[in-house]
């Protein structure tokens, strides 16, 4: 299932804990469609791809989202999260 990267939803990362930018190894792909990580793309060092993640605010509220793995650049280190189930 490919779908745009702010079509994802609460439940998508749930079910799937591993998402990827399929444009890292095919550039015919948009660079915003993201799709369900392989195991294979999901070890892979070269691989874009996003993972669940929580977060908790001082008051102690959970929050789930997701995180950019393994990308040092400024851009992707700041983590999504879903607040009223969007991100």
């Amino acid at each position: 299932m490919a779908k745009q990267i702010w079509e994802m939803t609460p439940q998508d990362i749930q079910d799937h804990a591993v998402w990827q930018f399929p444009s890292w190894k095919d550039d015919s792909h948009d660079e915003t469609v993201i799709c369900q990580a392989s195991q294979d793309d999901a070890l892979d060092p070269n691989s874009n791809i996003i993972v669940r993640a929580k977060f908790f605010d001082a008051n102690g509220n959970e929050f789930i989202g997701f995180i950019h793995y393994g990308l040092a650049e400024v851009e992707y280190s700041q983590p999504n999260m879903f607040v009223n189930a969007k991100p």
